[in-house]
């Protein structure tokens, strides 16, 4: 998620409801930076796989978080998987 909607998007799911802040699946640029694709729709394995400690062991990823204005490696509450159509 964007640093901008970092502080909300941590908050979780209900809380965003109660203070409509969820994502628009429609329109996650607003809320989100895409950080990549991947061949894989099994929901687990892609979180696994988003976890800094196994995608960037020895900080690969931190040129590329960077300059995304990003500010976190690891997939976390409030991050998006879409997979198709569905977010």
């Amino acid at each position: 998620m964007s640093p901008k909607h970092f502080r909300d998007g941590i908050m979780g799911y209900d809380w965003c409801k109660e203070n409509d802040c969820l994502p628009d699946p429609k329109n996650l640029k607003k809320t989100h930076i895409l950080l990549g694709t991947m061949q894989e729709d099994d929901l687990n394995k892609i979180f696994r796989t988003m976890q800094g400690e196994r995608w960037s062991p020895q900080g690969e990823a931190r040129d590329k978080i960077k300059k995304l204005g990003l500010k976190h490696t690891s997939m976390s509450v409030g991050d998006v998987i879409k997979v198709g159509n569905k977010a």
